[in-house]
């Protein structure tokens, strides 16, 4: 079918590819994306149907460590590269070695067209943007938990392991979340617009590389769509679909009534679809865990949080610890997978939210980039008292983007009203004003949290300190926790949404 083939960029029968893997890397976010063990073999099948045949293949690790995994390598001729963890170097060697290693066979074998970069860490951003420097294409592979966006946009194609690695793309679907759908749906409704002045409908396939150019991550199968044809006709409030059976193409054309995307913070509450509570009797094996017997209303989070709480599915069925003193911290950050949020350890965290607050006030918004040139740049080396500590180590973009996405979900950071059709890492945000000092924006992460986990698992007091983002007192954790089991607590401060 002609909606199934490969981008054009690729051509399988023509393209040569080189596979390098930092394993240790995919072993551990794979496996803390609660999917089965890594296996490259999936991967090297992918590549080599649809992307290019493959020539070179290296993984990195310490093989010392994994070696129930060095027979499936083998088996697939993967070229097994030892990597030493002790001394200084221990944080980026394999980085390092799989980045000479790339840029040797970049001089060495020019024959090669295709670099697949498999692995979740942003640090190759500066090894692909000097790949395609040279001309090469370079096709990503890391889990979709893990990554940071800066590694998908530096990609020509980036596609995730769990879409990778699943038998049936429709098997998929049940994770996919609405917010998911509509950004796929204004993704779409932005590659027609580079059709609108055409005198034809648009081709599937080339409609179809539009949104992978403006998303290196788009793939219909991660939305759990079998082909695009698929995808097309779950989209029908954006476009037309026929088929034409003598060129044996789709062709698509945007209807008159599709609306642009909108602004998350402007979409109407009500538009949310409408989800039952659940209980611990729907779970086969009940378990002790704090009940919230009323739920705020959805206004009172606000709309324009990112990735709120009304945007997910959340499955209470999953198979938890019943008993307290089984509950570990890992069972409740597992909780966090679903709506994609990562937690930094607070002694990294505290001192970035707090400076985060300090200087995105009301009246003094930042953009994303703003943001990050600051908190990266001179001004941090000019912080009275050295603010952000000894742990300045850990200041990264990625975790900048991971703790200020942290921020959107418990309702903290909102965007401006009057830059809403700017792209949204250029668009300014701030710090919303109801919040007197940066101890109430630590209190209203902790209560966000609490309230979150609260659904899953038993809100106990002795693990949630080691979680929170304010105070690791045992006395502090016990008063959020009650604060959020009881049922006329006040929901998180947030504000009324925009008017409109």
């Amino acid at each position: 079918m002609y909606d199934d083939e490969a981008p054009s960029l690729f051509d399988p029968a023509k393209d040569v590819a080189a596979i390098f893997v930092d394993f240790e890397n995919m072993r551990l976010t794979v496996e803390e994306s609660g999917d089965e063990p890594f296996q490259v073999n999936k991967v090297l099948d992918y590549v080599d149907q649809n992307i290019a045949r493959v020539a070179v293949k290296k993984a990195y690790s310490n093989w010392h460590y994994v070696n129930p995994h060095m027979y499936n390598l083998l088996g697939n001729n993967v070229d097994l590269v030892q990597i030493y963890t002790s001394g200084a170097q221990r944080k980026n060697a394999a980085d390092i070695r799989l980045t000479a290693d790339a840029i040797e066979t970049l001089f060495m074998f020019p024959h090669v067209t295709t670099y697949v970069i498999v692995a979740s860490d942003s640090d190759y951003t500066g090894l692909i943007l000097n790949l395609r420097k040279h001309g090469k294409k370079v096709v990503g592979v890391g889990t979709r938990q893990h990554t940071s966006e800066h590694l998908v946009r530096a990609c020509n194609l980036f596609r995730f392991y769990r879409t990778i690695a699943a038998d049936d793309p429709h098997s998929l679907r049940a994770a996919v979340g609405e917010m998911d759908m509509q950004e796929a749906r204004d993704l779409l409704y932005r590659a027609m617009l580079r059709h609108r002045f055409a005198d034809r409908p648009a081709v599937g396939r080339w409609l179809r590389w539009q949104m992978i150019q403006l998303a290196p991550s788009f793939d219909e199968a991660d939305l759990g769509f079998g082909n695009f044809r698929e995808f097309l006709e779950a989209c029908t409030n954006v476009v037309k679909v026929t088929f034409d059976e003598r060129y044996q193409e789709l062709k698509i054309e945007l209807k008159d009534t599709a609306q642009p995307p909108v602004p998350r913070e402007e979409q109407p509450v009500a538009q949310a679809e409408p989800r039952r509570e659940s209980t611990a009797a729907d779970a086969p094996n009940p378990r002790p865990m704090v009940t919230i017997t009323s739920r705020p209303p959805l206004a009172a989070y606000g709309t324009g949080s990112y990735h709120g709480f009304s945007d997910y599915h959340y499955d209470v069925t999953q198979t938890f610890p019943t008993r307290p003193e089984d509950v570990k911290r890992g069972d409740y950050l597992r909780t966090l997978w679903e709506p994609r949020i990562y937690l930094y350890n607070r002694e990294v965290s505290l001192p970035i939210i707090s400076e985060i607050f300090r200087i995105n006030r009301p009246g003094n918004p930042l953009s994303q980039y703003e943001l990050e040139e600051f908190l990266l740049g001179g001004a941090v080396e000019s912080l009275a008292g050295d603010a952000l500590g000894a742990q300045r180590y850990d200041l990264t973009q990625k975790t900048i983007y991971a703790i200020q996405k942290l921020m959107f979900w418990a309702g903290v950071i909102r965007f401006l009203e009057d830059d809403e059709h700017v792209y949204w890492k250029k668009r300014k945000r701030e710090i919303r004003a109801d919040f007197k000092d940066a101890r109430q924006v630590l209190e209203t992460i902790d209560l966000a949290l609490a309230r979150h986990f609260a659904k899953h698992l038993p809100a106990i007091p002795e693990i949630l300190c080691t979680i929170f983002q304010g105070d690791d007192s045992l006395e502090y954790a016990k008063r959020i926790v009650a604060r959020a089991s009881t049922a006329d607590a006040p929901p998180p401060e947030r504000p009324e949404p925009p008017a409109g």
